[in-house]
């Protein structure tokens, strides 16, 4: 049976305090999709949402999920920060965060080396610049020029144009945009595109002298990388069990990936 919304949720935030620690915001609002209309609890940091703004502010992606999108956008207009919260959550981005480097995650989740790149442009750069920008206002023009000024290399700000493609692309799934072009495809970066460059190659005889040069463990490393094209960060990750001697097997299930950073 489908439970209709009959109004807007804005739910109830208050700051509580506890026996220990700090206060904390609780915020309640009834489960329309439940017979009975119970009512739900979150709970948010006083000391990473300090003021009630800052925590209406994060609990935006849950307002457009307890209202859905129809009724979301006639209350509220969606700010560029909506789709990172709701990406966040929905990718478990802090979730795989808090496992080991190397630990096996789900088939159908994120990799931790890509949820720790996604936090980072997130943290970095997506979210202080157009964190608070309303969706409709963000032009190709503007992030074109602010792409420009960003210290970073060509590939990098490649990288971090490809994540806010991506943010808009989810907008428009999201029924938050209209279905159309992504204006993040109208911005080019000089010196972003496809290495043109050839890339040098080795004969066997020359891996071979390279090799010879190497201490251990970089001569194993290299030999392995040669033999079956991993990357370092799956070669990092190799422990003994993997290795099935009778078999000739190698079954690659993890990546290391040391770069620390936050959404």
């Amino acid at each position: 049976m489908k439970f209709s919304r009959e109004r807007f949720q804005n739910g109830s935030l208050r700051r509580v305090a506890r026996k220990s620690g700090p206060d904390v915001w609780e915020f309640r609002y009834r489960d329309h999709s439940r017979p009975g209309l119970p009512m739900r609890q979150i709970t948010l940091s006083t000391v990473e949402f300090s003021t009630e703004t800052s925590a209406r502010r994060a609990l935006q992606a849950k307002l457009l999920e307890i209202n859905g999108s129809e009724a979301y956008l006639a209350q509220r207009s969606p700010t560029f920060g909506t789709i990172l919260d709701k990406f966040i959550a929905e990718e478990h981005l802090k979730e795989i965060k808090a496992r080991r480097p190397g630990e096996t995650v789900d088939d159908e989740g994120l990799k931790f080396s890509t949820t720790i790149g996604y936090l980072s442009v997130i943290k970095c750069h997506l979210r202080p610049s157009w964190g608070k920008v309303i969706l409709t206002d963000i032009k190709p023009l503007a992030v074109q020029e602010w792409l420009k000024q960003l210290k970073l290399s060509a590939k990098s700000k490649q990288n971090v144009k490809a994540a806010f493609h991506r943010m808009l692309e989810l907008a428009m799934l999201w029924e938050l945009l209209p279905a159309q072009r992504n204006p993040l495809s109208l911005v080019e970066i000089k010196g972003g595109g496809w290495r043109t460059r050839k890339r040098p190659i080795l004969t066997p005889e020359q891996f071979r002298q390279l090799r010879n040069l190497l201490e251990e463990p970089y001569r194993t490393m290299i030999t392995i990388a040669m033999c079956l094209g991993l990357r370092v960060s799956e070669i990092l990750a190799l422990q003994w069990p993997d290795f099935d001697f009778e078999e000739g097997t190698l079954l690659i299930t993890r990546g290391s990936f040391t770069h620390e950073s936050g959404g």
